[in-house]
Formats: structure tokens, sequence, C-alpha cells
């Protein structure tokens, strides 16, 4: 209570002086009184004009260290594009084999590009490293740029292993085609000496006998190569080679019939060579009915096991390519890249 009352008196003892000066020279106290106004308005004006420099300083600061955040982020971004702008000379060398056609893809080009898909998933995964890194600190469409570009590598290394799967399993079939070129060949051989030696038979004498049977011993020589060439053809690619399974069969027994007969005729057994004659004759029809539906085209059946059995495969592709497609849209949008 004593020192509440002495700063009670101490003010009132100070405004007493005030009123005591002011009176003994109102000019003079008028021009304090002004003095201590204008040095308190300084005051005030130099605490603003300092917290005011202090906040420009903080905004250039945090302005200056957003700047350089945005820039980083677009440096490894486009580091992360370029990135995958090489492996697109993999990526685009085997889109353009997996959408042409069976006929006109080479197997040469598929072996050498397949051999450069490593390659490529190594530049597509340091892609999104960069992509990774270039979203640290971002936020909004830099961040949204940061996820396509991960989204472009992504779609692209599964557009390469279901390229890998296809086209490996194009080559496969490839490589049954030949061979049943090859097979068709073989057929066509034997069909053309068949129809010699039964030429030669029309005026039977012993000279045209043994050139009938020597043609049909060379017709059964080529059935046997297409039968051997018809299995090989299914351990390179499992497809429905039954039809020509069957006709290879049905005219090997036809020829062998044939033979037996000459042979008959040899030994002049002619019961048995008409015997052997009429067992020919109904084994050559039936083998002329399953030629029939035999496909124009060697390469058919496998054709029609190729396209169903890759076209799950293909849907899928199809669909990580629109997706590569559209994130790139975002990527050269926001770099500013043009075609």
């Amino acid at each position: 209570m004593a020192g509440i009352a002495l700063s009670l008196s101490d003010r009132r003892n100070e405004s007493s002086q005030a009123r005591d000066r002011a009176l003994a020279n109102p000019e003079a106290e008028i021009k304090r009184r002004k003095a201590a106004r204008r040095a308190r308005r300084i005051g005030g004006l130099a605490c603003a004009f300092t917290a005011c420099a202090l906040a420009v300083a903080f905004a250039a600061y945090s302005f200056m260290g957003a700047y350089e955040t945005r820039q980083e982020h677009k440096s490894l971004l486009s580091q992360g594009f370029d990135e995958l702008v090489s492996a697109d000379d993999v990526v685009l060398s085997a889109d353009t084999l997996v959408t042409s056609s069976f006929d006109d893809a080479d197997a040469g080009d598929m072996q050498a590009c397949i051999a450069q898909f490593d390659d490529a998933r190594v530049r597509l995964s340091g892609a999104q490293v960069y992509a990774a890194s270039s979203k640290e600190g971002v936020s909004g469409t830099d961040a949204d740029a940061a996820d396509q570009l991960n989204q472009a590598a992504d779609a692209r290394k599964d557009m390469l292993e279901l390229a890998d799967a296809i086209l490996r399993e194009e080559l496969a079939a490839k490589q049954a085609a030949q061979t049943m070129a090859k097979c068709w060949e073989a057929l066509l051989s034997a069909d053309n000496l068949s129809r010699e030696a039964a030429s030669l038979v029309a005026e039977t004498n012993e000279e045209n006998t043994r050139a009938s049977q020597e043609k049909s011993e060379q017709a059964l020589q080529e059935l046997e190569e297409a039968q051997r060439l018809l299995v090989q053809a299914q351990t390179h690619y499992a497809a429905d080679y039954q039809a020509v399974s069957d006709y290879i069969s049905k005219r090997k027994e036809a020829i062998e019939y044939a033979i037996a007969s000459d042979e008959a005729i040899y030994l002049q057994d002619k019961s048995t060579a008409e015997s052997n004659n009429d067992l020919y004759n109904a084994a050559d029809k039936q083998a002329a009915e399953l030629g029939a539906s035999l496909p124009q085209d060697a390469a058919e059946p496998i054709r029609k096991m190729l396209e169903n059995s890759l076209a799950p495969a293909r849907s899928d592709y199809m669909g990580q390519r629109s997706r590569a497609a559209a994130a790139d849209a975002f990527i050269r949008d926001y770099l500013g890249v043009r075609d």
C-alpha cells in the first residue's frame, strides 16, 4: 500500500510540475510537447519500417526458396523425361512389331528387339527415380507432373513385358509356320508322284509297273518327310494339325496298297494285285476327301491358334499403350515439349 501511495504521489507531482511549466512559459511548453510527439512518431515509423523490411526479407527468402525448389523439380522432371525418350527407341520398335500382321513381322527384327528390352527397362527405372525425386517438396500440378512421369514409365514397362510375351510366342509360331511350309511342299511332291504312278499303270506291263512302283516309293518317302516335319512343327508351336496328320496317314496307306499291288503283279498274283488295288482306290478316295478339307494355307491353323492365344495379351497391351499416351500428353504439355 505504501508503494502504491508513493506512485500516485509521484504522478501528482509530475502533473503539477507540468502545469507550473505551462503557466510560467506557455510557448516553451508547447514546443517541448511537439518535440516529444515528433520523437514518438519517428520511433513508431522506425519500428514499422523495421517490421516491414523484415517481412519483405522473409517474403523474398520464401519466394526464392520456392523458386529454387520448383526449378530443381523441373530439372529432375526433364532428366526423367529424357530417360523416357531414350527408352522409346526400343519401345516404339516393339510397338511396330506387336501391331504388325503375323506375316509382315520379320523374325530377325523381333529377336533383335527383344534383346534390347533389358536396357530399355533400366532407362525406364531411371525415369521413375527422377519422378520420385522431383515430387519432393512440391504439390498441385507439379506433383501431378511427377506422378504422370512415373505412370508413363510404368506403362512402358508393362508394354515391354506384354510385348516380350507376344513376340516370343509369335517367333515360335513363325518357326512352326516355316516348318509347315516345308511339310506342304513335301505333300505336294508326294501327290504329284502318286498321280504319275497311277498314270503309269494305265497300261499294265512290267516296265510301267516297275516305274509306277518307283514313283510310289518316292511318294512314300515324301510323305514320311512331311510327317516328320509335322511333328517338328508341333514342337515349335501347339496348334490344331489334326487334319494334316489324318491326310498324311491316309495318303501313306493308299500308297502302301499301290506298292503291294505292283509287287503282286511281278509275282503274277492277279487276285492279290486286284485286292490291293481295290484297297488302294478306297484309301485314295478317302485321302482325297480329307485333302478337300485341308486349309488353303499351311500356316492357317497356326494363325488361328495364335490369334486366340494372344487376344488377352494384345488387349492388355493396347490398354497400357493408351495409359502411356495419356501420361505423355500431360508431361509434354507441362514441360512445353513439342513433337
